[in-house]
């Protein structure tokens, strides 16, 4: 599947067109947590096409996409350190710490199913 030796991964031109349907196609609009399964299997075929190709080609706008990912890792890092420094006694520590990570979990899969568009 690869065509050289450091050339990103092709793949079948069919591949992003299946991604998107699964991603928009199969909801109701009355179904209530349609929008947690969409990032679900947004997560899922992000982690997917990251396991099946070795390299994914570059697309334009790819260096700000993933300066934005960094930027949202050092905003969390930054609330935790001052919720964790500067929390009175009395203060509900308020950051989530799995809710950062499936936030910026999910702004990865966008970048890599971009990635896999651009093939």
């Amino acid at each position: 599947m690869s065509s050289g030796a450091g050339a990103p991964d092709r793949g079948p031109r069919w591949l992003p067109w299946v991604c998107l349907g699964l991603l928009v196609l199969p909801f109701h609009p009355l179904w209530v947590d349609h929008e947690q399964v969409r990032r679900g299997l947004l997560l899922l075929l992000g982690g997917a096409a990251l396991l099946g190709y070795r390299r994914l080609p570059h697309c334009r706008g790819e260096r700000m996409a993933v300066a934005f990912v960094l930027a949202l890792v050092l905003c969390a890092v930054v609330q935790l350190a001052v919720q964790a420094v500067f929390r009175a006694d009395d203060a509900v520590f308020s950051f989530q710490p799995w809710e950062a990570a499936y936030r910026i979990a999910h702004f990865a899969a966008l970048l890599v199913v971009v990635r896999l568009g651009a093939a």
